[in-house]
């Protein structure tokens, strides 16, 4: 079950990239992009997805809208990339 934070954050519209997120120090620069804010990386966002696609299922709601949200949300090509053929190899299958 998702925690309240966690389903507040899945609910947001703002972009999601991938990686390690920052933490109080570090330089902000992360490749050539500038990734503050939504910072998660890919194996938490999976799991994070997995526990959503739970609850909607118990509530017999499919579960396509939800990740093509997320992947909406991911602005960067190759991480939209790694997230989607993550979500294919995990949730969809051959």
């Amino acid at each position: 079950m998702l925690t309240e934070e966690e389903a507040r954050w899945l609910q947001q519209s703002s972009p999601i990239w991938l990686g390690k997120p920052l933490q109080l120090g570090s330089s902000a620069k992360l490749g050539h992009s500038m990734r503050l804010g939504n910072v998660i990386e890919l194996s938490a966002l999976l799991d994070l997805c997995d526990r959503k696609i739970d609850e909607l299922s118990k509530e017999d709601i499919s579960f396509c809208d939800f990740l093509n949200s997320m992947t909406a949300r991911i602005h960067d090509a190759e991480d939209k990339a790694l997230f989607t053929a993550a979500v294919i190899e995990q949730f969809i299958g051959d």
